[in-house]
């Protein structure tokens, strides 16, 4: 027997468990059943009527029929309103997406008029035409039929199309990457368990060509121009800008050389002014074999050049925009100079990444610092002092900066006590809380002969 907190006696049985507890009645109804992997549960109704505990507890039932049918998982069964979830079309559950996307908040948001931040309306209509383009195309009807397999079958059949109508890998992962976040988002609300998609493999950008490299024509040099170039056009520049890209004197005139070479070899008859062979316009200038990389390995060996160096780099074809960019640092080329001859978006593009800094001469670059010894004309100065050449003292090459206690500068003040008498003279007397401050006026300034530039001292 005891008492409750309004001092009402209560009493209840003891059970025998250790430690003993008070068995109490309740005021609502619990069920006992087995869940779907056999284990004894006990769980709360929340129900006063039987009749309203035996039909939650006919629901618990059947859930675990339908786990051990393998129609439901257990984990399923135990997330808040998934059998709601669960039959809602998938449609509904990528509106709600879509809606909290927009009104989402962190990184990633955009700034509006108010403080808040947004997601971009634009991102969220690419979201939206991505995810339902992948539920269409997969078939996904509910939330239930949701897996890897199928989209990684829809990313194949993209890939096998052809290359007129085939997206780009970076397009299908821009898609992919839509689906793996809607799927965090059911997990995060509660609508899913775990998230299908989280192991979902991306394609390999690096792979995507997406406009076919075609071969350098003799329409694209105009080597008898005053600068001698290479037109790029923006069709095939990597960047899709047009491009001029000058030429040294003696690299115009190899390439006219071989182009003429080139010329009489594709050209059977010699059609042109005064005999001259003219090389048809779309003739490549170069004849790149497929075993390019075989025929570069071949001459490095043969030139006595390591294929790997002792930093594990790799020498290739690309390599070369290296050792070009590294020469244009080495001959001192501004920095923005040799960014705009490589056709890099930034500069730190072409510091960081095209220019070895071991190969750069530093050791030159500070010998080039000019000499801070005293020139000869200090030196014959010191010997019209009578000094007999020798060097002077750094206290009269450099003017006096800091005032000293035995030197002090014009205009000074100092402080001292107000018992002290004002000094006759120049000095002025100014009391303030007990100090006086002395202002002291340069005397006649004498500069020291024999010296460049001059330098001022006060006279005695």
């Amino acid at each position: 027997m005891w008492a409750d907190k309004k001092g009402h006696k209560q009493e209840a049985p003891v059970t025998d468990s250790d430690p003993p507890r008070l068995r109490e009645k309740s005021g609502t109804y619990v069920a006992k059943f087995r869940d779907g992997g056999g284990v004894k549960k006990t769980v709360s109704t929340g129900c006063r009527s039987a009749a309203s505990a035996r039909n939650v507890l006919a629901d618990l039932e059947r859930q675990a029929e339908k786990v051990k049918s393998g129609i439901v998982t257990q984990a399923e069964v135990e997330v808040a309103d998934f059998a709601d979830f669960a039959d809602t079309p998938i449609a509904e559950h990528v509106d709600a997406y879509l809606a909290h996307l927009a009104h989402k908040r962190g990184k990633g948001a955009r700034r509006t008029v108010s403080p808040r931040r947004t997601v971009s309306p634009h991102h969220v209509v690419n979201v939206a035409h991505a995810l339902r383009l992948i539920v269409a195309e997969c078939g996904f009807r509910h939330l239930r039929g949701l897996n890897r397999a199928d989209v990684e079958r829809w990313a194949g059949r993209l890939l096998a199309l052809a290359d007129d109508t085939r997206p780009s890998p970076r397009t299908i992962n821009t898609r992919l990457v839509a689906l793996t976040a809607f799927g965090n988002w059911s997990v995060e609300a509660g609508r899913l368990t775990v998230n299908p998609f989280t192991r979902l493999r991306r394609l390999d950008e690096a792979d995507d060509i997406r406009r076919q490299r075609r071969a350098l024509t003799t329409d694209d040099l105009l080597l008898d121009e005053g600068q001698p170039v290479i037109v790029l056009p923006g069709t095939d520049a990597k960047n899709g800008q047009r491009a001029t890209i000058p030429l040294r004197a003696d690299v115009a005139d190899e390439l006219r050389a071989w182009v003429e070479h080139q010329a009489e070899a594709v050209c059977g008859l010699r059609i042109g002014v005064a005999g001259r062979t003219r090389p048809p316009a779309a003739m490549p200038v170069f004849n790149v074999p497929a075993a390019l990389v075989k025929i570069l390995d071949r001459d490095l060996a043969a030139a006595g050049i390591a294929k790997r160096d002792d930093r594990g780099r790799t020498v290739d074809v690309h390599a070369m925009r290296a050792t070009f960019a590294t020469h244009l640092a080495a001959a001192g080329v501004a920095p923005l100079v040799a960014q705009r001859a490589m056709r890099h978006s930034s500069l730190a593009l072409t510091m960081k990444h095209y220019i070895d800094p071991r190969l750069l001469d530093v050791a030159g670059a500070v010998a080039r610092l000019p000499d801070m010894r005293p020139t000869t004309s200090v030196l014959e100065g010191g010997r019209a002092t009578g000094t007999d050449g020798a060097i002077p003292p750094l206290w009269s090459v450099a003017p006096t900066v800091a005032p000293t206690l035995a030197q002090r500068g014009p205009n000074e003040t100092v402080w001292v006590n107000s018992d002290d008498e004002g000094v006759p003279g120049d000095e002025t007397r100014n009391v303030k809380n007990r100090r006086e401050t002395r202002t002291i006026s340069p005397k006649t300034e004498v500069p020291p002969a024999g010296l460049e530039p001059a330098t001022f001292s006060f006279g005695g």
